[in-house]
């Protein structure tokens, strides 16, 4: 959550910052600001709304800057609320929770100093100005021990005009090494023109100057300027043709899922067969999307390695304090790798210690540096808000993984993007039916098995982005209280794909028709009883799930349309979930 982004340079700082600001706005879009130092004193310009409410920003002279993007924890999305937070000569963009502001912002009062926002942000630049005698490092030394929680800062000191300093403390910054300066950000799009990169680790400082890096524990101590290769540095993050990253990421997961399965990685595989006979019990831990993957992985993996496998919450799963040891293998799913509560699960699984297996869309990120096993999924970068493809491409990785534990190998996946031509050929269908889904007073989801994570996913998809209630259900325990939800004004979309369950699952829609709904089913069968359907085209039953989330999608996409939002955009949503 949150985007910030500095930089110091030969160039003019604005723009670099408000270009990088647009690429970081899937992060929060409550308000963004930017500030620049120079002649001893520092500019800011901040406003509540979009990236493109500081346009302004773009006169602002200097060569040296922090910028920030914001979604909404402590405070309204309200000007006052926008970082930079400034006092005195410091200036403040802030990622991540200070969880002791309310002491901290009491002390200070006391002290004299009078707040203009109720962020605990802006704590942060009050105790810098509190604790400078003209020791910059120093100063943020002082203020780092005092706060609790989890941040990222950049900061701006008008007595060192052309310095930025970085601090990391379990919210993701990276700097990136540019032809003509330094830059720190959230994320990896904001640094696509910088060759070089470093990930910060918790407890580190970084202080960019024009020439170069230095960086220091929280003691002050010098750690190695060490930097790797910016894999990612030429990557597109334009819509084209598009007119939302969300129908742009959907039209693109037949690459993420070929792509995904041509990747998979067999030594880290093969370690991880070699070590299966140890474990005698398996926990996916994720959050939203990825949990749904989770459910399906589970499945998978039950059945390749006759163990059990259970997907959880990663939140839930750390509240209740499951047991663990070295007999357990924990597997976090997480698109961004920093996910908080996901974070907190993969940590508590190293703790007590059992294994720990990673599956994130990037391999830079803090999980990712966790694991024992780690695994990528190759859906590139994803903007869009609501995932697409990279839950197209998480379950891809459960397909090869099975296929690969049982000694063989997911040759369906290299067929898929064919398959998702033709899904994709259903368009019109889709963005017809989103029409009466769009005036639906409520909206209900319903699958069996291998459908039940299809139906829970499609709901999601659905609620975020339109806004419209409603919620997945398993097919038969629907008549176990919900079904009274039903009547005339509600669509109920019915996933099935399972021969197996067929019979079962058409009951099902009997039963919701006879309640006055209307029914949409997702299915590659000819039979079941709905008002409309959305064909799927023949393939492997194992690989539904796949499949069915395209047209799932794909009405969520056009049901925002039709109910005139923006589905890059959703509200009170940011892409990367780094609080908790």
């Amino acid at each position: 959550m949150c985007g910030i982004i500095a930089y110091t340079g030969k160039r003019q700082a604005a723009g670099i910052l408000y270009e990088g600001l647009t690429r970081l706005e899937y992060r929060g879009y409550d308000s963004a600001g930017i500030a620049l130092s120079g002649g001893q004193r520092i500019c800011c310009v901040k406003r509540a709304g979009r990236v493109s409410a500081i346009a302004d920003a773009l006169t602002m002279p200097g060569n040296c800057g922090i910028g920030h993007t914001r979604w909404a924890t402590h405070g309204g999305a309200e000007d006052k609320n926008a970082h930079p937070h400034v006092c005195g000569k410091f200036a403040v963009v802030h990622n991540g929770i200070i969880e002791n502001y309310m002491r901290l912002k009491a002390e200070l009062a006391d002290m004299g100093h009078v707040f203009s926002s109720d962020t605990d942000s802006e704590t942060a630049a009050h105790l810098l100005e509190a604790y400078y005698r003209g020791d910059l490092l120093e100063a943020v030394q002082k203020t780092v021990r005092e706060l609790e929680g989890s941040f990222a800062l950049c900061l701006l000191c008008a007595d060192y005009p052309d310095r930025v300093v970085c601090v990391r403390q379990k919210s993701p910054l990276i700097v990136g090494a540019g032809a003509d300066g330094m830059l720190a950000a959230s994320d990896i799009p904001a640094l696509g023109a910088c060759k070089k990169i470093r990930v910060l680790s918790d407890g580190e400082i970084a202080l960019l100057s024009p020439e170069g890096a230095e960086f220091f524990d929280f003691s002050l101590s010098s750690l190695p300027a060490a930097f790797t290769d910016n894999a990612v540095r030429s990557v597109a993050v334009e819509k084209g043709r598009y007119a939302h990253f969300m129908r742009k990421e959907i039209g693109e997961e037949g690459r993420a899922v070929r792509d995904t399965a041509r990747a998979f990685d067999g030594r880290e595989g093969a370690r991880l067969a070699a070590d299966a006979g140890l474990f005698s019990r398996i926990y996916i831990a994720a959050c939203g999307t990825a949990y749904h993957s989770a459910l399906t992985g589970a499945s998978l993996l039950e059945e390749a390695l006759r163990v059990p496998v259970t997907a959880e919450t990663a939140g839930e799963f750390c509240c209740r304090r499951p047991l663990l040891g070295r007999d357990t293998l924990v597997l976090a799913v997480s698109q961004s790798g920093e996910t908080a509560d996901t974070l907190a699960a993969g940590r508590l699984a190293k703790k007590r210690g059992a294994r720990l297996a990673v599956l994130t869309n990037a391999g830079y990120s803090t999980l990712a540096r966790l694991a024992d096993y780690r695994f990528l999924t190759y859906a590139g970068v994803e903007v869009g808000v609501a995932a697409t493809k990279t839950y197209a491409a998480q379950l891809a990785f459960f397909y090869a993984l099975a296929a690969f534990l049982r000694g063989g190998r997911a040759a369906f996946l290299e067929k898929f993007p064919a398959v998702h031509k033709k899904l994709l050929r259903e368009e019109g269908r889709i963005r017809r039916l989103a029409a009466d889904v769009a005036s639906a007073r409520g909206v209900y989801f319903i699958g069996r098995g291998a459908d039940y994570p299809s139906a829970l996913e499609g709901s999601l998809k659905l609620r975020e982005v339109s806004y419209l209630p409603g919620a997945g259900y398993a097919a038969g325990e629907l008549k176990h209280g919900s079904i009274a939800l039903l009547d005339e004004t509600a669509v109920v979309v019915a996933v099935v794909t399972q021969k197996r369950l067929k019979e079962k699952s058409k009951n099902a829609v009997c039963e919701v028709r006879s309640r006055g709904a209307k029914v949409i089913a997702v299915t590659p069968f000819s039979d079941v009883p709905a008002d409309a359907v959305l064909p799927l085209p023949p393939c492997p039953q194992r690989y539904y799930p796949l499949a069915s989330e395209v047209p799932l999608q794909l009405l969520a996409y056009h049901t925002a349309l039709a109910r005139g939002l923006d589905p890059d955009r959703p509200r009170n949503l940011a892409k990367s979930v780094t609080v908790e």
